[in-house]
C-alpha cells in the first residue's frame, strides 16, 4: 500500500480510479486483497493511469461514445440544449455514462468526472477527426443559439480549430461586440483583434473589416488607451478610402472639403435637388464611420482640437447625408459641446431649451448626449446649480439604461458641477464611485479622474498627506499615452500639496512638469484651471520666485483667457492677478484685483475664492487714508475671510487665520 499512497500524493484521482479499477477487475469484494497485492508487485496498475483511463472508458456503451467525444470537444461540462440537438435518447446515453464514473452531477449541471477523462476522448482523435468534431459543434451551437450573442466567443473558438477562418473571424467580431456591449472593453478588444487578425487571412468584405476596426477602436477608448484608439481609428478611416488628417495642412485640407460638402449639400437643397441615395454595404459604411466619431473626445484629451474640428464636420456631414433622426445626432451634441467654449454660448444654451430640440423623455441613449450637453455648456456659462441638475438627470438615464461608460461620464460632469458648487462631500462620495464603477469598466483613465476628485476634496479639508497619497495613485493610473490633460491636473494639484507639506523643491519640481504639459495644449479647456493656479501658488510663494517669472507670465495669460471665457473661472483670474500684483509689490493694483474678485465670487457663489481674496486684503493691511470707496480695515477682511472659510467646510485654513493676528504677516509694498 506504500506504493498506492506514493502515487496517492501525486495524483489524488489516479488513486480513485485506482480503486474503481480494483473492484471492477475483483467483481466480489473477496477477490480485492488477491488482486491489490498482485497489481503492488506488478507496479499499481499495469500501463500507469493511461490504463487506468482506457479501462474506465472501455466499459461506456459504444453507442454512447460519439456523444461522449461531441460533449469532450465542447468542454468539461456538458452542454445539453446543443447535445439534444445533436444526439437522439441522450438522458439515457448519459445515464449510461454515469453509471461507469465517466459523468457525474456537479452544481445540478452534468459534466466529466475529470478532465483527464476528457483528455483521453480526445487523445484518440487524429487532426482531421478533431477538425470535424470542432465544425459539427460550431455549426450546432450557432444552430441552437442564433439569437445569443453570449455564446458566439465558443462558436469562434470552434470554428478557428476547426479551420474555417471565415466564420470565425465573423463570430469573433459578434463576440467582440457582445462583450463591449456588457461592459467588457478589456474583453472587447481581445475579440476584436483575433477578428481582424483572421480577416487579414482571408478574402473579406470592406463593410466587416470597417466595422471589426470601429469596433477595436471604441473597446481602446473605453479602456482610456488613446494612441491605441486613434490607431484603430487611422486603419479604419484608411480601409473606408477616407484617412484622418495627421498634420496641419491636412487638417485645413479637411476642414475646407467638409465645409464645402456642408456648403454644397445646402446648395442643392435649394434648388431641391436630391443627391442618389447610397447603396446598402456603402451606407453601412458611412453609418460605422458616423459611430466611431462618437468617441472623437479622444482628441480633446491629446489636446489636438483641430483633429476634433475637422473629425466633429465630418461627423455632421454624415450625420446629415445619412439622415441620421436629429435626438439621434451624437455629432451634433458635440458641435454644442464645442461652441459652448466660445461666445456663442448664449445662442447654444437658447437652442437647448427649445422644446423640439429636447428629447420627449430623459431616457435612452439620445436623452443621456442631450442632458451631458447641456450640463456641460451650463457649467461653462457659470451656472453650476443648472449644470448640476443635469448632470444628474443624465447619471439617472445611465443607471435605467445600464450602461456604465455612459454613468461614469455622467459622473464626470456631476463631480465638475458640484465642485464648482463647492459641495466637496458630494464630489468626495461621486469620485469614489467613480474609482469603483471606472475599476469595474477598466478604464484607467477615469480612474484617475475619480482619484483626481478624491485628492481636491482632501485639499479643501486641508488633509495633504491624505491627498498626496491619492494623487499619487491617480499619477499612476495616467500612463503617458493617456493624455497630458489629467496629467497635468493631478501633477498640478501634487505641486499644491507638496508646497502645503513644506515640500519645497518637490514642489518647485512638480510646478514645472504641470507648465509644461500645459504648454502642449493648444487651447483653453476650463479644467486647466486648477493646474494654472496651482503652479502660480507654488511659483509666488517660491523665495526664487523671479527665476520663474517668465512662466509665471504665461500661466498668467493662459488663466486670464480661461476667466474671461468661462464666468467660473474669472474669480479666480482676478485672484491670480492680485497675488501677481502684490508679489511684485504693487498694493494698489493688487487691491484692486481682489476686490474684483470678492465681487465676481459673490456674483457666482464662490466661497472659498471670496475668503481667499478678503484674507490677502487683509495681508495687505489698512490702505492709507482711507482713498478707496468703502474700504475696510485688515481686521474686516480677516473676519469675513474666516467666515467664509468656515461655510466653505475649509476648516483648516479657517483655524489657520483664526490663529493669526490682525495686521500680521504684512506685504511689504513699493
Amino acid at each position: 500500500m506504500r506504493a498506492a499512497l506514493y502515487a496517492a500524493w501525486r495524483n489524488t484521482y489516479f488513486l480513485l480510479e485506482w480503486v474503481r479499477a480494483l473492484a471492477d477487475e475483483a467483481g466480489i469484494s473477496e477477490r480485492i486483497g488477491q488482486i491489490a497485492a498482485r497489481w503492488l508487485v506488478d507496479g499499481i496498475l499495469p500501463g500507469g493511469v493511461a490504463e487506468v483511463l482506457a479501462r474506465r472508458l472501455m466499459r461506456v456503451p459504444v453507442e454512447a461514445r460519439p456523444m461522449l467525444r461531441l460533449a469532450a470537444i465542447a468542454g468539461r461540462q456538458l452542454d445539453l440544449r446543443f447535445l439534444r440537438n445533436e444526439t437522439p435518447q441522450l438522458d439515457a446515453l448519459i445515464q449510461a455514462a454515469a453509471e461507469v464514473g465517466v459523468l457525474e452531477v456537479h452544481a445540478g449541471d452534468w459534466r466529466f468526472s475529470h478532465d483527464k477523462l476528457r483528455e483521453r476522448l480526445l487523445s484518440e482523435l487524429d487532426d482531421l477527426g478533431r477538425r470535424q468534431l470542432h465544425l459539427r459543434v460550431a455549426r450546432g451551437l450557432r444552430a441552437v443559439y442564433k439569437d445569443d450573442d453570449a455564446h458566439a466567443h465558443a462558436i469562434a473558438l470552434h470554428y478557428q480549430q476547426g479551420g474555417d477562418v471565415h466564420s470565425a473571424a465573423f463570430h469573433y467580431a459578434r463576440a467582440g461586440e457582445a462583450a463591449f456591449v456588457r461592459g467588457a472593453p478589456r474583453e472587447a478588444e481581445g475579440h476584436f483583434a483575433q477578428a481582424i487578425a483572421h480577416q487579414d487571412r482571408i478574402e473579406v468584405s470592406r463593410l466587416a473589416r470597417v466595422q471589426a476596426w470601429s469596433g477595436l477602436a471604441q473597446a481602446r477608448y473605453a479602456q482610456g488607451k488613446l494612441q491605441e484608439t486613434l490607431a484603430a481609428l487611422q486603419a479604419m478611416f484608411t480601409l473606408a478610402n477616407a484617412p484622418l488628417p495627421t498634420d496641419g495642412r491636412q487638417v485645413a485640407a479637411d476642414l475646407l472639403r467638409e465645409v464645402s460638402k456642408f456648403s454644397s449639400r445646402r446648395l442643392r437643397g435649394y434648388l431641391h435637388f436630391e443627391p442618389p441615395d447610397l447603396d446598402g454595404e456603402e451606407r453601412q459604411i458611412q453609418d460605422a464611420l458616423r459611430k466611431a466619431l462618437s468617441i472623437q473626445e479622444v482628441f480633446v484629451w491629446m489636446a489636438r482640437p483641430d483633429i476634433f474640428l475637422a473629425c466633429l464636420l465630418r461627423g455632421l456631414n454624415l450625420e446629415e447625408s445619412l439622415k441620421t433622426p436629429l435626438l439621434e445626432r451624437y455629432l451634433s451634441y458635440g458641435l454644442l459641446f464645442l461652441l459652448s467654449h466660445t461666445p456663442l454660448r448664449p445662442a447654444i444654451l437658447s437652442w437647448l431649451q427649445r422644446p423640439e430640440n429636447q428629447p420627449k423623455d430623459l431616457a435612452g441613449q439620445p436623452a443621456i448626449s442631450y442632458l451631458r450637453v447641456a450640463a456641460m455648456s451650463w457649467l461653462n456659462a457659470g451656472n453650476a446649480a443648472a449644470a448640476a441638475q443635469f448632470a444628474t438627470d443624465a447619471v439617472a438615464a445611465a443607471r435605467a439604461l445600464r450602461d456604465d461608460h455612459e454613468l461614469v461620464l455622467g459622473l464626470l460632469q456631476r463631480q465638475l458641477a458640484e465642485g464648482s458648487l463647492e459641495n466637496y462631500d458630494q464630489v468626495l462620495a461621486i469620485s469614489q464611485e467613480m474609482e469603483q464603477l471606472s475599476s469595474r469598466i477598466q478604464n484607467r483613465r477615469y480612474l484617475a479622474i475619480g482619484l483626481l476628485g478624491q485628492g481636491l476634496s482632501w485639499i479643501r479639508r486641508g488633509d495633504f498627506d491624505r491627498a498626496t497619497a491619492v494623487l499619487e495613485r491617480a499619477r499612476a493610473a495616467i500612463p503617458p499615452e493617456f493624455g497630458i490633460l489629467p496629467m497635468s491636473m493631478v501633477v498640478g494639484q501634487l505641486a499644491l500639496c507638496a508646497l502645503r507639506r513644506g515640500e519645497v523643491i518637490q514642489a518647485e519640481a512638480h510646478a514645472n512638469s504641470t507648465m509644461a504639459a500645459v504648454e502642449k495644449i493648444g487651447w483653453g479647456l476650463l479644467p486647466l484651471l486648477h493646474p494654472l493656479a496651482n503652479a502660480l501658488e507654488v511659483y509666488l510663494s517660491l523665495a526664487n520666485g523671479q527665476v520663474h517669472h517668465e512662466k509665471i507670465q504665461g500661466a498668467l495669460k493662459r488663466l486670464e483667457w480661461i476667466g474671461w471665457n468661462f464666468p467660473y473661472a474669472r474669480p479666480r483670474a482676478l485672484f491670480y492677478r492680485g497675488r501677481y500684483e502684490a508679489w511684485l509689490g504693487n498694493a494698489l493694483r493688487a487691491r484692486i484685483f481682489f476686490e474684483a474678485c470678492v465681487h465676481f465670487a459673490q456674483k457666482r457663489q464662490l466661497k472659498y475664492e471670496e475668503a481667499e481674496a478678503h484674507e490677502w486684503l487683509s495681508r495687505l493691511g489698512d490702505f492709507p487714508g482711507g482713498r478707496i470707496v468703502g474700504a475696510r480695515s485688515a481686521e474686516e477682511h480677516r473676519r469675513d475671510a474666516q467666515k467664509l472659510y468656515e461655510r466653505a467646510d475649509a476648516l483648516v485654513d479657517a483655524a489657520r487665520l483664526a490663529g493669526r493676528a490682525a495686521g500680521r504677516n504684512a506685504l511689504r509694498v513699493k
